[in-house]
């Protein structure tokens, strides 16, 4: 029962705090937009927000539950949103990120440090005379003015017993727990009344409740911890030649790229980005003819793969004849992709990508290496006033949907989108497709094609999930899913192989089994302009008795009429409705009628256990009666309703308990 009780707590605390999270992210990312404070490190950040510490029966469950959970993905955060999230918003950290569980000897990378200041002595009293440190007096330290980011009280924080920590980031990351160790230990010189006992990587640091910036552009040098015999070896498989050239001045572009060093490729690349192109295709065009040796700056042919094992140097780019597009070529390689391929740019950056994107287990998305190249070169691609309004539209939409106050202002909207925690993922969708922009010829369009798994990918949800979302959005107009007239010819022929044939390693070859159906296009319109309209969608699907569970083709097709069902799905426009399922519907509407037409009623859950009894299966009666519900209260006249006292006197029922306020059935009065 204590555990049952402890868990409603918790969980109660993180959707009470999961809004507010959200609208502040959204005010982070603007804020770091304007101050441009572009540096990004890895860490993993737990998704509960603490407002104050727990007490001491909680905090062992808590403790155990964030443990379990923190390393399973990786946040990339700029010193500012590190401060917000873990010193404002209270989320719990690991400064280091892991292989794994949270342990020293699954350490991957770390670019952050924290000096802890309990202000207490080993038996928990409070420190007295010198020995206490004060905020002020450690935010005033020439040190910390000269290399900290920022300083956050603790949840323990007190006016009259200071609890804190000072962040440090690092110019560079670390790659193991020893130089970890030896990093502290610099910096344990420094302030010796920090706790002592702060000096591995797989240390978890609790949140706090107020941050304050000193400088989020301040870096602590590696070289301070190098003069103290301490290196920077990155990963063990390391050729001497790429070690060499790896602790030298200058690294070469493609290190900082699966370094994650985003802002220094981004000054390196500003070069090439005084250019404008009417959309993401030329875009592609231009990327594939750079140069790609100067672009990454690699060795002199032959080199040493570059992320794949091998046995000698045999990597090479080139300039095919007759062709203005650059390749990479391995040979000798030892990995699962073999030997003698070749990789243009963006499948170049598709694979670099991996290390500072771990959440991928393979290489990264096609569309989000090209979004790279984009950013980080500062190419332009025009759009057309369009395109504006309905990105502006976008963001506006987004801003309704992660309002704290949707329940009270949009009930309907709260109803479909937020009760099923569907809008932070709604809100992620919308942001993927409204950078997607495809050139028909004429006009630029907000087109997506990619695949639920991709987008699952993304979302990091299943790819069940991403359906139904999709699904949901394009009833309720936020998108529309096109029928093959509607999609541009190029675009519809490249769909229509990929189901006859795969594209891999620049070449369509023959699948086994050809796919039943190709991906979606989705195109992201001007339906967000009128929310009253959405709000409308929702009104109808609440009338309809929506459950996320039933909304299929079936149940759209049942509750709003075929041609309503084919705009949804338009792949299923000749899939009909089984035999099974209009026999067990009819059955439902039998049985429903029969009873209303006898008492004037019928109650919801004894008419599903009579169906349970004529079909057998619960889960699956309970799936026909919701997609069933909405077309019967249309055809018959029939409402659903909570059986009040009043009603019961209404209806004459005097075999239910007084408390029994069961579901029903009736005709409308």
């Amino acid at each position: 029962m204590f555990a049952e009780t402890l868990l409603g707590f918790i969980l109660g605390k993180v959707w009470k705090n999961v809004k507010n999270i959200m609208k502040k992210r959204i005010k982070i990312n603007n804020i770091r937009r304007a101050n441009k404070i572009v540096k990004e490190i890895q860490v993993h950040i737990d998704c509960q927000a603490f407002t104050e510490k727990p007490n001491d029966d909680e905090m062992s469950v808590i403790m155990q539950a964030i443990h379990n959970r923190i390393t399973k993905s990786v946040s990339n955060v700029s010193p500012l949103e590190l401060a917000n999230l873990v010193g404002n918003l209270g989320q719990s950290v690991v400064l280091a990120t892991m292989q794994g569980s949270r342990a020293n000897g699954n350490m991957i990378q770390q670019q952050a440090l924290a000096l802890d200041f309990d202000n207490s002595t080993n038996k928990k009293a409070k420190l007295e005379g010198a020995s206490y440190q004060t905020y002020d007096s450690i935010k005033e330290n020439e040190f910390t003015q000269k290399y900290a980011a920022f300083m956050y009280k603790t949840l323990s924080h007190t006016e009259d017993w200071e609890r804190f920590r000072v962040i440090f980031i690092l110019e560079t990351p670390l790659y193991s727990a020893e130089e970890v160790r030896n990093a502290y230990k610099y910096l344990l010189e420094k302030f010796p009344h920090a706790d002592q006992k702060i000096k591995d990587c797989s240390r978890l640091f609790m949140g706090g409740r107020a941050s304050e910036e000193i400088n989020y552009n301040n870096e602590l040098p590696i070289n301070l911890f190098q003069s103290s015999g301490i290196t920077n070896k990155h990963d063990s498989t390391l050729n001497n030649q790429d070690y060499l050239q790896s602790v030298g001045t200058h690294l070469p572009t493609y290190k900082l790229i699966k370094q994650g060093r985003f802002k220094e490729v981004s000054e390196r690349w500003k070069k090439y980005g005084d250019m404008n192109f009417p959309d993401t295709a030329a875009a592609i065009k231009y990327f594939r003819t750079l140069p790609m040796a100067e672009l990454l700056q690699t060795p002199p042919n032959p080199f040493r793969n570059l992320f794949e094992r091998d046995f000698k140097p045999s990597c090479s780019i080139w300039n095919p004849k007759d062709t203005n597009t650059w390749l990479y070529t391995q040979q000798n390689a030892t990995g699962k992709n073999g030997n003698n391929r070749s990789y243009d740019i963006i499948r170049v950056m598709q694979k670099l990508l991996r290390q500072p994107y771990k959440k991928y287990h393979k290489d990264l998305p096609y569309d989000m290496a090209v979004q790279f190249l984009i950013e980080h070169t500062g190419i332009k691609i025009d759009v057309s006033e369009e395109i504006e309004i309905i990105r502006n539209q976008a963001d506006l939409f987004n801003e309704v949907l992660l309002s704290d106050t949707l329940m009270h202002t949009d009930p309907d909207l709260y109803q479909i989108f937020s009760k099923y925690k569907y809008s932070v993922y709604i809100v992620a969708i919308i942001d993927i497709f409204k950078m997607n922009l495809n050139y028909d010829g004429e006009n630029i369009r907000c087109l997506t094609y990619m695949s639920l798994e991709n987008l699952a990918i993304r979302l990091q949800c299943s790819k069940h999930k991403v359906s139904k979302l999709l699904n949901l959005m394009a009833f309720t107009g936020i998108i529309a899913k096109l029928d093959e007239d509607k999609i541009p010819e190029e675009l519809l022929v490249k769909i229509k192989k990929s189901q006859t044939h795969e594209y891999r390693d620049d070449n369509w070859l023959e699948r086994k089994v050809p796919r039943k159906y190709h991906n979606n296009i989705y195109e992201l319109t001007n339906g967000m302009e009128d929310v009253l309209l959405i709000k409308g969608k929702c009104a109808e699907l609440i009338s309809k008795g929506f459950t996320q569970k039933a909304f299929s083709k079936e149940w759209v097709e049942r509750s709003f009429g075929k041609a309503e069902a084919d705009r949804v799905f338009p792949q299923d426009k000749n899939r009909a409705i089984s035999e099974v399922s209009k026999a067990i519907t009819e059955d439902i509407h039998k049985v429903a009628l029969e009873h209303i037409h006898t008492k004037g009623y019928v109650i919801v859950n004894e008419l599903k256990a009579e169906i349970q009894q004529l079909w057998g299966s619960k889960g699956f009666v309970e799936y026909k009666y919701h997609q069933a519900i909405g077309e019967m209260l249309e055809a018959y006249d029939i409402k659903k309703v909570r059986l009040t006292r009043e009603l019961k006197n209404q209806l004459g029922i005097t075999d239910l308990s007084s408390k029994a306020n069961p579901t029903i059935l009736m005709k409308n009065i």
